[in-house]
């Protein structure tokens, strides 16, 4: 009998629980809310899926001329090697600049500023003389993003249309030359900006490795350091114009080789700089 009245007392217990739950208040709660008028449902919309994206069509317009196809602005120009004469088939190429703007508002940058100084300057020093990167921050050795590239008529002249705004660089090679930069970036805003672009003389070294004895050594590793700066000077108070930050970043300033059977080794392509050889 005594179960029973507790399995009764339980189960109106839950009854009055349940009842407080939909009510939403107790029945002598002196707050209760009257029941309202059911909300009106406000008609369900769907949005329209987003269109998939479609890159802009690169079209060759002509033989030196390539239209991205992404906005309204245009450059331009003649590419002349050298001595002075049109570059003709020259490779030119579009760069769209992600250098931070002090490097056009100052001109350029301390070395301080552009090197990566993880584990402190001597740090730093220690990787020129080991690695085949020169070590510039991340933010400034990918400071570049090439875009697309057309060949200069018998002219010398190329031409790139349909460049959405932004900043930009051109820079050129043909044979024996340097990837040469344009003196500046060019911030576009619509309209067709001319640029001109003299190329640079690319630089070769050559020598070969020789043991005690004088005897050629073969496959012997050898590494090129070009000293941007002298590395005994430290980068406290020295500074990198603009127009050599550019040049160095489309033209390695270290490489690596090994000698063939003779002991000879050749670089090509190189900056007009003073290097150092480390041989292994």
């Amino acid at each position: 009998m005594g179960r029973q009245l507790g399995v009764a007392l339980c189960l109106a217990g839950l009854l009055a629980i349940g009842l407080w739950f939909a009510l939403g208040t107790t029945p002598d709660d002196p707050f209760r809310n009257e029941p309202s008028e059911p909300n009106e449902l406000a008609p369900v919309t769907h949005s329209p899926p987003p269109e998939e994206f479609v890159a802009p069509e690169v079209v060759q317009v002509a033989e030196n001329t390539l239209d991205l196809g992404a906005g309204s602005a245009a450059l331009a120009g003649t590419i002349t090697n050298p001595v002075g004469l049109p570059a003709m088939a020259a490779e030119v190429f579009l760069y769209r600049s992600l250098l931070p703007t002090d490097v056009e508002d100052e001109g350029g940058l301390s070395l301080m500023r552009l090197i990566d100084t993880t584990g402190g300057t001597q740090g730093a020093l220690r990787r020129l003389g080991r690695t085949n990167e020169f070590p510039f921050r991340r933010e400034i050795a990918q400071g570049l993003e090439k875009l697309a590239s057309v060949r200069a008529d018998e002219a010398g002249q190329y031409r790139f249309t349909g460049i959405e705004s932004g900043s930009y660089l051109i820079a050129a090679r043909a044979e024996a030359s340097l990837l040469t930069p344009s003196p500046s970036i060019e911030h576009l805003t619509g309209a067709e900006t001319r640029v001109d672009l003299t190329l640079f003389e690319a630089g070769s070294l050559s020598g070969s490795v020789v043991g005690d004895d004088g005897s050629s050594i073969a496959d012997a590793k050898v590494r090129i350091l070009g000293e941007v700066v002298p590395v005994e000077a430290g980068f406290g108070a020295l500074f990198l114009a603009r127009e050599d930050l550019l040049l160095y970043l489309l033209n390695p300033v270290t490489a690596q080789a090994r000698t063939d059977a003779d002991g000879s080794f050749r670089f090509t392509g190189l900056p007009f700089l003073d290097y150092r050889i480390f041989v292994e």
